[in-house]
C-alpha cells in the first residue's frame, strides 16, 4: 500500500462542467483489469476508464431522478449485464432498487418499504438483496433486518430471512446460488446452504 496514484483529476474536470449539479462523490468501483475500471456516483451515473484513469467516458446517465434513490452497488450479472443497486432510507417513502442494463436501456425495479444495503444477482432472473424494513408501520418499534429474494429479475420479491434483533444486513456474497453468505449489525454472520446440515 505504499504507492498510490491519484487518477481522479480528469474525471473531476468533466464533472465540474455540471456547475455543481452533481455531487463529486463515488459510491462503488468495479475494476475490469489492471487499467480498466468503472466508478458509480450516487445518482447512478457510471464512468469508465480503460487507460488507468487518464481519460474517462460516461457509461450511463441518471438511473433514478423521480424517487431520489441512492445508487450504492455496481456489478455485472453472470450473463454480463451491468446492474446497479441502491436504496432510500426515508420512513415516509423508503425503497430498495435494482436496475439492470440491457443493450442501451436500463430496466429498474423498486421495492417499497425496504432499504437495500446490498444486492446480489445470482443470474439475470435470480436476485437477492439485503438490508432492513424502513416503514415503522411494517416493523413497529423494533428493527427488522431482511434478506429478500426475487426469481423474476426484481419484479416480485419475498422475504427469505428476517431478524427483529438485528438492525440491518449489510453485505451479501455467493459461491453459487445455493451457498450464500451475509453479514450484518450486531455481529450476525449468516450462511445459506442447499441443506440444513452444517457441512
Amino acid at each position: 500500500g505504499k504507492h498510490w496514484i491519484d487518477v481522479s483529476e480528469s474525471l473531476n474536470q468533466i464533472l465540474a462542467r455540471y456547475d455543481g449539479y452533481m455531487r463529486n462523490s463515488f459510491t462503488e468501483i468495479m475494476p475490469d483489469g489492471p487499467l480498466a475500471s468503472n466508478v458509480l456516483m450516487p445518482e447512478g451515473r457510471i464512468y469508465r476508464t480503460g487507460d488507468g484513469g487518464r481519460t474517462w467516458k460516461p457509461v450511463s446517465g441518471v438511473i433514478d431522478s423521480a424517487n431520489y434513490i441512492g445508487c450504492d452497488r455496481l456489478g455485472t450479472t453472470p450473463e454480463g449485464q451491468l446492474w446497479i443497486g441502491g436504496g432510500k432510507d426515508d420512513p415516509e417513502s423508503g425503497k430498495g432498487m435494482i436496475a439492470v442494463k440491457e443493450k442501451d436501456t436500463w430496466t429498474k425495479y423498486i421495492l417499497p418499504g425496504v432499504y437495500f444495503a446490498d444486492v446480489l444477482p445470482l443470474s439475470r432472473q435470480q436476485v437477492m438483496a439485503a438490508g432492513f424494513l424502513v416503514s415503522n408501520e411494517v416493523r413497529g418499534d423494533k428493527p427488522l433486518s431482511v434478506v429478500c429474494y426475487s426469481a423474476d429479475g426484481g419484479l416480485n420479491w419475498s422475504i427469505v430471512y428476517s431478524n427483529s434483533n438485528v438492525q440491518r444486513i449489510n453485505a451479501l456474497a455467493a459461491v453459487d446460488s445455493n451457498h450464500v453468505w451475509a453479514v450484518g449489525d450486531g455481529g450476525v454472520i449468516l450462511r445459506l446452504t442447499a441443506t440444513t446440515k452444517t457441512d
